[in-house]
């Protein structure tokens, strides 16, 4: 006679299948999740001198920064610029029509190559109202910010408050880490 012992209050019958379905599960091919190509990626930015990579799951937008931004604006000017990019209606939508997109970063460079500021931004980090209040605190600093300053400021502590930033300390001290 055969002794058939219950695993915990399961029947033997039970688990035999609870098994099968996971093995079943196992064969069934994984779907990739798209990841825009490098020429796909810039083709969402306009302006001279973007350029865009892709490395794994994130985008690099690599954008210009004048030299005559620094000069008039300072440290104010070289934090912000990659938040004017990375909250922003291309941005976002790259996100929404690629869903292996992990995150997007913006690094801004002078004419010479040196890196001044970079922002990353998980893809995870604003839902739809944060993005809303994202994509208003960005367009407020495009229009206002020559003018009104403390706009730009705005847009800076909030980039900060929801990305992995980087300055260069000679055109921008750090205030915290990133």
């Amino acid at each position: 006679m055969v002794s058939v012992t219950r695993a915990r209050g399961f029947s033997p019958m039970s688990l035999v299948l609870a098994g099968g379905i996971l093995l079943g599960l196992g064969c069934w091919p994984v779907r990739e999740l798209p990841v825009p190509t490098a020429d796909e990626a810039s083709a969402f930015y306009t302006g001279a001198g973007i350029e865009a990579t892709v490395s794994g799951n994130v985008v690099t937008i690599t954008v210009p920064q004048p030299y005559e931004y620094l000069r008039r604006g300072g440290s104010l000017w070289a934090k912000s610029t990659p938040y004017l990019y990375v909250f922003s209606v291309p941005t976002r939508k790259m996100f929404d029509e690629y869903e292996g997109l992990a995150g997007v970063r913006v690094v801004s460079k002078l004419a010479g190559g040196e890196e001044v500021a970079r922002a990353l931004l998980r893809r995870d980090e604003l839902n739809g109202i944060t993005w809303e209040h994202a994509l208003r605190a960005s367009a407020v600093a495009i229009r206002d910010g020559t003018r009104r300053p403390q706009t730009l400021r705005d847009l800076v502590n909030y980039g900060e408050d929801r990305t992995e930033f980087r300055y260069n300390e000679r055109y921008a001290p750090s205030r915290r880490g990133g």
